[in-house]
């Protein structure tokens, strides 16, 4: 498991908000800044490359970028240094959190791995974050 001090798992929608420059909530510039400057550690499951792929993808077909700019935002991704996580081991009980909570399992992976890591999830989805903190208290 990675270093618990300073750690926040961190979704996709919270990514994909910071990619597209698009205004963020929650304090959540803050934290990516602080992980910008070696701070903290920014920690996803891997399943995170293929979301943040395909969401690069819909923006450009919804034309909310150009194609051009698709490679620009893929390095930048990148360079955000997310630390991804493995979670071999961990699929029942991603299945058990997922449909104890009606989530994806694609979200359930994010809440477990939050859990195992015993650190904040951060997302732009309230009801996860809402999750997140009952969970870990």
């Amino acid at each position: 498991m990675a270093k618990k001090i300073n750690s926040l798992v961190i979704d996709s929608s919270v990514v994909l908000a910071y990619l597209l420059s698009e205004p963020i909530a929650g304090g959540y510039v803050e934290k990516l800044e602080m992980a910008r400057d070696g701070k903290s550690v920014l920690l996803a499951p891997k399943l995170q490359l293929y979301e943040i792929l395909n969401g690069i993808k819909t923006c450009v077909l919804r034309k909310r970028i150009p194609k051009s700019d698709a490679s620009q935002m893929w390095q930048k991704y990148l360079a955000m240094g997310i630390q991804l996580c493995d979670q071999d081991g961990r699929g029942e009980e991603i299945v058990k959190v997922s449909l104890d909570y009606n989530l994806t399992a694609y979200d359930g992976a994010y809440v477990v791995l939050a859990r195992d890591e015993k650190v904040e999830l951060v997302s732009l989805d309230d009801r996860m974050v809402k999750l997140d903190k009952s969970i870990r208290n």
